[in-house]
Order: structure tokens, then sequence, then C-alpha cells
């Protein structure tokens, strides 16, 4: 019986290293998916920075900051983004 089957072959997976595709790392993504859910609960791990808000996420693997800054360099947040976190 094992004969009459044919043998399948699986398709091409593309790999995603030798196109340059990027492929984010872990950390960043699990620290901004923890400042998210810290911002939710009161934001009592967010720090401010320089007058910037920022969330440090902290792992034997290393360290990723979050922070929520405006596209003008010159400007610092409005209250009422700072009070969401």
């Amino acid at each position: 019986m094992d004969d009459e089957k044919a043998a399948r072959l699986l398709p091409d997976i593309p790999s995603a290293i030798n196109s340059g595709a990027f492929i984010a790392s872990h950390l960043p993504v699990q620290g901004l998916l923890m400042a998210c859910s810290n911002a939710q609960e009161r934001a009592t791990r967010w720090s401010r920075d320089e007058g910037i808000p920022t969330y440090a996420y902290e792992k034997p693997a290393g360290v990723t900051f979050i922070q929520v800054r405006p596209n003008n360099p010159n400007v610092e947040p409005d209250e009422m983004t700072v009070k969401a976190l």
C-alpha cells in the first residue's frame, strides 16, 4: 500500500534572510507590548527621561527603551499625551 502512494513535496519556503527582508528582534516587540499594557494600567513603570515619556523594558537579553516622541525633536509631548499614558 505504501508503494502506491505518490511522494508529496512541500512547496519552497522563501528565505527572508537572503532576500533582505526586515525581521524584528523579539526584545523591542515585547517591550512595545509591555509598554502599551502598562500604559493602560496607570503607567506605573513609565518615567520622564529629559521630559520624554519613557518605558524601560529589561530582560537578561538586554534593555529596550520605548519613548513617546513628536516628529519635531524640539517639541515635548503635550500634557494630554502624557496623561494618556
